[in-house]
């Protein structure tokens, strides 16, 4: 029998003991014989296979049956075994069940009499954890044997879990048997444990997931307290841990453990300057309790203290700016040259909008610094006008009204000009050089540009240039074949266009379509295809010329005067009069006279606003009419999907929530409930019915689940961006109905619509109001702060009514349908104090919000009382609306109430 006869029979029979027989009487030749055949073996071993026949699976996984790897038993631990031995490092890498031999039975049974020049090698890898999974008995005994040095990283993957037993099957380690581990090797307190202090690991979590074991921080008290572990660095290294970059939990996790040893008051002396250092961590757990034990002390460096206060002001919570108050009132108290400068700083707290806080502030440094020195004065001066206007005459000798700028006087930018032109791509170089940044998703409007650009320069476009336009090419193949995780479906059937385009003479990617919402993009790149192969160099209609999606008129005009008296293609023709600015159509009516006959000319002359022309049948004069706000018969869909004014309401809807787990059915139990949601009333339709469809029709949901990657949200607002309310109401009512809803892929959509939204110059429609509304009330603060946004734009240009939006908002609220501090939130952080008209439009919104609120007080309505009375006061204005008053006269009788409501009127 051959060697390599008794290495197939050895792994076939699982013998661990005589392989390793075998290998010890093994020479170098032999060894470098049978590496191809272990690379093979290794390969067969390590295949997938359907375990009850111990073959490849062909085709499909069958029910019902069992797979996994060919090996069984101990053969893959013989085959590890063999390779360690026989090949070098890189064959050894390669082989599947290299990490079986990394036991100490295994290798106590190797490296005694073959230890491999790699292995050092291959251990410090394994310090990076990335690699092969030690455990810690064995990373102790290869550092006793001289074999490598462990990390500190190695160490911390298994440290923190050697007391909690294996998790796989839920053993529990007693306390004395956890205090035995840690004392089987000196290093494990001496030097290890401290590695948690400067390092991160995963100890956070298994203390919090294992609560009914015998944890970490009570072990660690136990040495402490018998003097096995240093109790004060203990402590000092816990408070380090706030400024080491860890996460927040497990900068937590330090924080709790402090207060777990519960540090006496000559401790907490002896720990001033950590404390200190403390306030300055990103953490505000460790913010609050490095304040909370300062307080303790009854002497303070604090000099100290206020060379860290602009710190902890700038990034403190209401809680946290609470406890600087207190100690700052303290050191005033006790230290009258401290008082300048403590009230210099905390000046910064007047950028807070809290009430409370303003006063509290306030009232300490009109005790304590008052009279104020110049510096003082300068300082106060500098925060006038974001003091509240119950503030100022506290503080400032000379309270003057501050004046807001009026915005009424900025000059509004035009739909298309400049400043929005995108720029067209008119040359072959150009194009060689678009086609490859194509997929890179950096602007919307880049699919459309490149079928386009095609399109006109096919007649420049020689075999050199699709030399040249190979990386294009080999990029649309590769991200076809894996598509990356930013790409949406479109950029996935563009990919396809690209390829088709290539490859005309051969058998293209079937397009297969499903999302009707993709088909105008896919049926226009279908079309520029037909084009490109029958050699046709008419430009496509409705590539836009103007973010975010508009054409310039004079440009439809030209191109559709290269149609002659021909119909273009209906889709395109119909995106194209859904993306036509109007907004000055002057030159371009002129145009259309000279360049137009027959239809063409009277559709666009129609749609320009020229009178005296009758509108005719057929799709393209539908959304010319729609555009005007004319409903013009033909259609089969009901008008409200032209239009876009869905109806909606808010209301409390029943249904069944998941329970408790019943382990007996494996399955949750459901539970009647009620919940308030938005709800869009869609009339029934069934579109794309006909033989010649609207672009509308394309656009409604037809799916059972609605589901459109971010990428793509701007592209299909783009088709209508006029009018996105079909769009937008579709995001709504399946993105957006619970304010609860808040994950990744709805939270992406819905922030795309909004950045789109944002850069739009036209007027809002009612569902427009309902979306941006809606996302001021969102859970996620960058929608909120994108709504305030479109707020405050919509203000600027007259687009946006703010009595509109504040009904919205207030019928959301009277119900609770999202907690009412993100509202306040983003009423303080991004939209008071703006302009002159902004506050205006602002005390309106709240006005109508309020009046829309139930009698019965919702939560945190004190606060957007306070927030109305600050802006009522900057406007110099009291609440005059009857419908405002008489719901203010009934939230009277609610203790703490009567004194606000008697300020606003």
């Amino acid at each position: 029998m051959t060697i390599t006869d008794q290495l197939k029979t050895l792994i076939e029979n699982e013998a661990v003991n005589e392989m390793i027989v075998f290998l010890k009487g093994l020479n170098e030749g032999d060894k470098k014989e049978l590496g191809p055949e272990l690379k093979k073996l290794n390969t067969y071993y390590s295949e997938f296979v359907d375990l009850s026949t111990m073959q490849k699976p062909e085709g499909s996984f069958v029910a019902g049956r069992s797979y996994g790897a060919r090996a069984r038993g101990q053969q893959g631990l013989v085959l590890a075994i063999a390779s360690f031995v026989c090949l070098d490092k890189k064959g050894f890498e390669k082989t599947f069940y290299r990490a079986s031999i990394f036991t100490k039975e295994t290798l106590d049974q190797l490296l005694p009499w073959y230890t491999p020049s790699w292995f050092s090698q291959v251990l410090d890898d394994a310090n990076t954890g990335n690699s092969y999974r030690l455990d810690y008995d064995l990373i102790m005994q290869l550092e006793a044997g001289g074999y490598f040095t462990p990390s500190p990283e190695l160490i911390l993957i298994h440290l923190p879990y050697l007391i909690f037993g294996n998790s796989s099957n839920r053993e529990k380690i007693p306390p004395e048997k956890a205090e035995e581990i840690l004392l089987k090797y000196p290093d494990t307190l001496q030097k290890h444990f401290w590695y948690i202090f400067e390092y991160p690991s995963d100890i956070h979590h298994l203390s919090r997931y294992n609560k009914d074991l015998n944890g970490w921080q009570n072990l660690i008290l136990k040495f402490a307290t018998e003097g096995r572990l240093d109790r004060m660095r203990i402590l000092r290294e816990s408070l380090l841990t706030a400024n080491r970059n860890f996460n927040k939990v497990l900068a937590g996790w330090f924080m709790e453990l402090f207060s777990f040893l519960k540090p006496n008051k000559e401790e907490l002396k002896a720990l001033a300057p950590e404390l200190l250092m403390t306030l300055d961590s990103k953490h505000s757990t460790a913010v609050s309790l490095a304040l909370n034990s300062l307080k303790q002390l009854k002497q303070l460096d604090y000099n100290a203290f206020i060379t860290h206060l602009p710190q902890v002001i700038l990034s403190g919570t209401k809680a946290i700016l609470t406890s600087v108050l207190q100690l700052s009132e303290t050191i005033c108290r006790q230290h009258a040259d401290a008082r300048q400068a403590i009230a210099i700083q905390l000046c910064q707290l007047f950028l807070n909008k809290e009430e409370s806080l303003q006063q509290k502030t306030a009232k300490l440094i009109s005790t304590y610094a008052f009279p104020a020195s110049e510096d003082l004065q300068q300082q106060l001066q500098m925060y006038a006008d974001t003091m509240l206007t119950s503030i100022r005459p506290l503080l400032l000798s000379d309270p003057v009204t501050i004046e807001l700028a009026d915005d009424t006087a900025s000059e509004t930018r035009p739909l298309i000009g400049e400043h929005n032109m995108i720029a067209p791509i008119n040359t072959v170089e150009e194009l060689i050089y678009f086609a490859s940044q194509a997929f890179e998703n950096n602007e919307f409007y880049h699919a459309e540009l490149l079928p386009a650009a095609l399109i006109n320069l096919q007649h420049l476009i020689t075999e050199d240039v699709l030399v040249q336009l190979q990386p294009a090419f080999k990029r649309a193949e590769k991200l076809h074949a894996r598509p990356t995780g930013n790409m949406g479906h479109l950029d996935h059937f563009l990919t396809k266009f690209l390829l088709a385009y290539a490859k005309q003479d051969e058998n293209t990617i079937p397009w297969d379509v499903k999302e009707a919402y993709v088909q105008p993009y896919t049926l226009l790149w279908q079309h520029a295809l037909e084009k490109l192969k029958v050699k046709d160099q008419r430009p496509l209609l409705s590539t836009p010329t103007h973010t975010p999606g508009w054409i310039d008129p004079a440009v439809l005009v030209n191109r559709l005067s290269q149609y002659k008296d021909q119909l273009p293609q209906d889709l395109d023709l119909q995106i194209a009069i859904c993306r036509c600015a109007l907004e000055d159509t002057t030159a371009a009516i002129a145009l259309a006279k000279q360049l137009l006959t027959g239809d063409n000319r009277d559709l666009l002359l129609f749609l320009f606003g020229q009178s005296g022309i009758t509108p005719k049948k057929g799709n393209a004069w539908i959304q010319a009419a729609n555009r005007k706000g004319i409903d013009l018969a033909g259609h089969t869909i009901p008008s409200v999907y032209l239009n876009g004014d869905f109806k909606w309401k808010t209301a409390q809807e029943h249904y069944l929530a998941y329970g408790a787990y019943n382990r007996e059915t494996h399955e949750y139990e459901r539970v009647p409930a009620t919940r308030t949601s938005i709800q869009i009333s869609f009339p029934e339709v069934t579109p794309l019915s006909g033989p010649d469809p609207l672009l509308q029709e394309y656009l409604v949901r037809q799916a059972k689940f609605y589901s459109i990657p971010a990428a793509d949200v701007p592209r299909l607002l783009s088709l209508t961006p006029a009018n996105p309310s079909l769009m937008l109401a579709n995001i709504i009512q399946y993105f957006m109905p619970l304010s609860g809803m808040y994950e990744v892929a709805e939270t992406t959509a819905i922030t795309a619509a909004i950045t789109w939204l944002k850069e739009q110059a036209v007027s809002y429609r009612p569902t427009v109001h309902l979306f941006i509304a809606t996302c001021m009330l969102h859970a996620d603060k960058t929608i909120r702060a994108l709504a305030a946004e479109c707020w405050i734009t919509g203000v600027s240009t007259h687009t946006l009514q703010s009595e509109e939006t504040g009904y919205i908002i207030g019928i959301h609220q009277s119900l609770e349908w999202a907690p009412l501090k993100r509202f306040t939130d983003l009423l303080t952080d991004h939209m008071m104090q703006i302009s002159k008209q902004h506050n205006e439009a602002l005390e309106l919104l709240l006005s109508v919000v309020i009046e829309c609120l139930p009698d019965n007080p919702v939560k945190q309505l004190k606060k957007l009382l306070e927030i109305f009375a600050e802006v009522l006061a900057v406007n110099g204005h009291k609440v005059t609306r009857p419908l405002l008053k008489a719901k203010l006269t009934t939230w009277t009788a609610i203790p703490g109430y009567k004194k606000l409501i008697a300020t606003l009127s």
